[in-house]
């Protein structure tokens, strides 16, 4: 691709950190590592909200060791409960127009994989609004099915 002048310059930083290091995880191996250590003996309350970035001055790059690791167990269930009643609710039936639902999709694919790697979830402001938008597009089918 160099010699047709395209630059990708996520394929380029993943070759060069493969290249120089033999791995593509650029230190997240390690960070997880150290995260699952602390998640272990507070696995069911957590240490409690940005304990991580308080204390080492950077994030577990994970949302799922983030959750983990500062609310416990039960927020992950929370979440993937969440997320598994947002795609169920969502193309249910058709009470919002595609449009809506075209949003939430673009507004998913933006954040979550974003917040599996490498973003701070209480900083991650797609997150927040799909968060919200989800819940009202729930919200409004559960209703309606409540009153046929």
């Amino acid at each position: 691709m160099e010699k047709n002048n395209i630059h990708i310059s996520f394929l380029e930083k993943t070759l060069l950190l493969f290249q120089r290091s033999g791995s593509i995880t650029n230190g997240r191996d390690d960070i997880y590592d150290h995260v699952l250590s602390l998640i272990d003996g507070h696995f069911i309350f957590g240490r409690g909200i940005g304990f991580y970035q308080q204390v080492f001055d950077t994030y577990p790059h994970n949302i799922v060791l983030q959750l983990l690791l500062e609310m416990g167990f039960l927020p992950v269930l929370v979440l993937f409960f969440f997320l598994i009643a947002f795609f169920f609710f969502t193309f249910k039936d058709n009470i919002y127009d595609n449009e809506w639902e075209c949003v939430l999709i673009l507004l998913f694919f933006n954040s979550i994989p974003r917040l599996l790697v490498s973003s701070y979830l209480w900083q991650d402001h797609v997150f927040w609004l799909f968060l919200f938008i989800s819940i009202n597009v729930i919200s409004k089918k559960y209703e309606s099915t409540l009153l046929k």
